[in-house]
């Protein structure tokens, strides 16, 4: 579902370095436009780093080049701006990308263990004991392409979003949708770029309204399933991990609309 390992581990570390490490609640108390819209900038370029590494770990078949862009210093950084001291979602994000650079330093042999997980938990249909799609958790058919898949699919043509494998390939797999936000989280920092603030609004209203509808309402079901795995390389914590972060993520969006409200008045 993604690209080559190396470009993906390079671009992964530009966009990080890229990110800035501002603080929300001070930014709504601020006065000044400029330095408020530098920490919103801040906050869409972090939210856009992480799920890009959240479609890369989760689309792609695990390499050393992946791994270590994911567990590097500037990944990191980005995770701790989002740490509010209450959800439980960057402690496990460090936990898993710290696990990432574990199975890197053990070699080949490390790398294999990540492989072998991911084929098992993404690639074994007929003995998967987490499926990937939102369609399994939210129909009594527990089948795919179903009409949450069309619904999702919906989302993407709105914003003219055409996955690798289209249409063949179901469109509320995780990675999908983490990808949808990934480039939806880019639109929303080039509408601010441009002093677009009823555009940005719009869009990051449409990412807590996908995420509220279309995600929240089935990862955490599918965490749960991947805790059941038997191995814990690093997916079902990574699982449990993005889980978080998507509900930590919609209250962050709510409180930058509240700031891009301020804004603009």
């Amino acid at each position: 579902m993604c690209g080559n390992a190396d470009e993906q581990a390079e671009s992964m570390t530009h966009a990080a370095c890229a990110a800035a490490q501002p603080d929300v609640a001070e930014a709504a108390q601020g006065n000044a436009d400029d330095e408020t819209r530098a920490v919103l900038l801040g906050f869409l370029k972090g939210r856009e780093y992480l799920f890009s590494l959240f479609h890369k770990l989760l689309g792609t078949l695990p390499s050393t080049e992946l791994f270590t862009a994911a567990s590097s210093q500037e990944s990191l950084a980005v995770v701790d701006m989002f740490d509010d001291g209450a959800s439980p979602a960057p402690a496990e994000l460090r936990a898993a990308l710290s696990r990432c650079a574990d199975l890197v330093a053990q070699g080949e042999q490390g790398m294999q263990q990540a492989h072998d997980e991911y084929e098992r938990l993404f690639f074994a249909p007929d003995n998967m004991v987490a499926a990937p799609w939102e369609s399994v958790y939210t129909t009594r058919e527990r089948a795919l392409f179903q009409e949450s898949t069309l619904a999702v699919r919906s989302w993407y043509e709105r914003y003219l979003y055409i996955p690798a494998g289209y249409p063949r390939i179901p469109d509320d797999h995780i990675a999908l949708m983490m990808h949808f936000l990934e480039l939806t989280a880019a639109r929303a920092i080039a509408h601010l770029e441009d002093g677009q603030l009823r555009e940005l609004a719009k869009v990051l209203e449409d990412q807590a309204a996908f995420e509220r509808g279309h995600l929240l309402n089935w990862v955490f079901s599918y965490a749960q399933d991947m805790a059941s795995s038997k191995t814990h390389e690093v997916y079902p914590q990574l699982a449990q991990a993005v889980a978080d972060f998507v509900q930590l993520d919609v209250s962050v969006l709510d409180e930058m609309l509240e700031i891009v409200a301020s804004v603009a008045a």
